[in-house]
């Protein structure tokens, strides 16, 4: 059978119309976890396999498959298909994450390495098990598995072959790469299926350039790369006043030091003897040489949190070479009113109305780390 070309949709619009096809999606989900890796640092994303924009690319081609087509009534009505009954579309395999994994897992190229496609069936949450099977039958499946390798073979002439190896041996069982890619694929279809950003009607074209473009545009306006922090004195970073400069005590200045050399740093002392200011002084050594980023502050209760997350807006405001997400994660982050903040670095002018003006931009929008789904995304957290 020769599979006619047609357009292949994976999203509806608000009237119920086919939308963006599965190629035109898949590029932009492929495209955005190009430029996810491309920000990570170099410590994970040697975790990361060649091949994995691939993956993220190729994780919605098990829409191509009658079951899922079919539930677009227009669709059907529009395009020339194979004959198949009514019931035949209805008894057919419609998960298309599991078509996904399937499919990829049978590539004879791929086997190797077939481990991750578990990566792409799991890029809604719910992994489909080491080796996927089609929970039904497919109907036309010579039909849909035609398009699906028609679709595989341009998006492969665009972001190169899949994985060759598979996850690190030395891993197993847990597989932390492996979930690494499951993570990134997901975060990459999150981004890539915003409607704000990439239109559910049609793709960006003619090719994958602007799509490109388009990925890193969207990552700057979410805040990726970001969050880069200076090099400054202790007084510096927490001084809220020239004329009150702080100066480090000596377990502050261990900390600090101590800070440079890799392991955990484990710091007991008593009630105000300044270990907040330790901890993120010493993160921030590590964020601005380059060896981390972002940071986790987790606390044992709400107001405890609360307090911490506006002395670290203060500390960030100090600190911060580039804009920065800050976010407030517990159960009711959501009735503080600074509980989602898009920071600016510090601004040293003499002109009180300008150091103003700086002050009211430091809040914008909510941001799109406000989402409890993606507040743990954020580059600066406390809970």
């Amino acid at each position: 059978m020769n599979a006619e070309k047609i357009v292949l949709w994976a999203k509806t619009l608000s009237d119920n119309r086919p939308g963006i096809s599965v190629r035109d999606h898949c590029l932009n989900v492929g495209c955005v976890a190009e430029a996810l890796i491309a920000v990570l640092l170099p410590a994970v994303r040697g975790l990361i396999p060649q091949g994995a924009a691939t993956l993220a690319a190729l994780h919605d081609v098990g829409k191509i498959t009658i079951g899922f087509q079919a539930k677009c009534p227009q669709w059907l009505a529009r395009e020339r298909l194979p004959k198949f009954s009514p019931g035949e579309a209805t008894l057919s395999v419609t998960d298309h994450a599991l078509v996904s994994q399937f499919f990829l897992q049978k590539i004879p190229d791929f086997m190797p390495a077939r481990l991750w496609a578990v990566a792409v069936g799991a890029h809604h949450g719910r992994p489909k098990g080491k080796i996927a099977r089609l929970n039904a039958p497919e109907a036309l499946a010579e039909w849909a598995e035609e398009n699906r390798l028609r679709v595989m073979a341009e998006l492969l002439a665009v972001f190169g072959p899949l994985p060759t190896m598979p996850p690190e041996a030395h891993l197993a069982p847990y597989h932390s790469d492996l979930w690494l890619v499951a993570g990134l694929i997901s975060i990459a279809d999150w981004i890539g299926s915003n409607e704000a950003w990439f239109s559910p009607e049609y793709g960006l074209q003619p090719d994958a350039a602007r799509t490109r473009v388009q990925a890193r545009e969207v990552l700057r306006e979410i805040g990726w790369p970001g969050g880069r922090l200076r090099q400054t004195g202790f007084s510096t970073a927490f001084t809220a006043e020239p004329e009150s400069a702080l100066q480090a005590n000596p377990l502050q200045k261990v900390v600090a030091d101590a800070s440079n050399a890799p392991g955990v740093l484990i710091i007991e002392g008593s009630m105000g003897c300044g270990k907040t200011e330790a901890a993120l002084f010493a993160a921030q050594q590590l964020i601005a040489s380059g060896q981390q980023q972002g940071m986790y502050f987790a606390l044992p209760t709400q107001v405890t949190s609360n307090r911490i997350h506006k002395r670290i807006e203060r500390f960030l405001g100090n600190t911060l070479a580039d804009d920065a997400s800050l976010r407030l994660v517990h159960g009711n982050a959501w009735l503080e009113d600074n509980f989602d903040l898009r920071l600016r670095p510090a601004f040293q002018s003499s002109k009180p109305e300008e150091q103003e003006e700086v002050f009211d931009q430091l809040r914008e929008a909510r941001s799109w780390f406000a989402s409890a789904k993606q507040a743990l995304l954020a580059r600066f957290i406390s809970t």
